[in-house]
């Protein structure tokens, strides 16, 4: 498998977030607290998460200062034996 691009809509401190990956190499870098986790745990809910999770995990990727019910979404873009899918989850 290798990744395209990853996208977040309303994932913790990410309003929108999308992720280009270079076809050698991407690096994922910043201070402290600005969201590069953030990115790996969104990958890894969009690839084995179920969308209806209710999990005390998927609750926790809401937006801090969200009011109200907020869905937060990842869209996950990737290749397999020059294959192209796009996967898209919404959770909460």
């Amino acid at each position: 498998m290798k990744l395209e691009s990853i996208e977040l809509e309303n994932w913790k401190q990410h309003t929108t977030k999308k992720i280009v990956f270079d076809k050698q190499a991407t690096v994922i870098h910043g201070p402290n607290e600005s969201g590069k986790s953030t990115v790996f745990e969104a990958l890894h809910r969009g690839l084995f998460d179920r969308h209806n999770s209710s999990s005390k995990g998927i609750k926790k990727i809401t937006p801090l200062n969200a009011r109200g019910k907020i869905s937060s979404t990842v869209c996950i873009v990737f290749t397999v034996s020059g294959e192209r899918y796009r996967l898209e989850k919404t959770f909460n």
